[in-house]
């Protein structure tokens, strides 16, 4: 779970100050809906997570 999260934390922190510089209020607001988003993503991302680590390990 913290591997999510620090994933969606990335991915927000690359977007916001890209956009920030550019789009100004326009880029907050989005920010905030992405880090909405990451958040009610964070148990699909687990889920995902895991199952790549049970196919890594059939593999190996």
């Amino acid at each position: 779970m913290s591997i999510a999260m620090r994933l969606s934390r990335r991915y927000c922190l690359r977007c916001s100050i890209r956009d920030h510089r550019s789009r100004g209020v326009q880029s907050t607001l989005m920010g905030e809906a992405l880090i909405k988003a990451s958040r009610l993503s964070i148990s699909v991302q687990t889920t995902f997570f895991f199952t790549s680590i049970d196919l890594s390990r059939n593999v190996n």
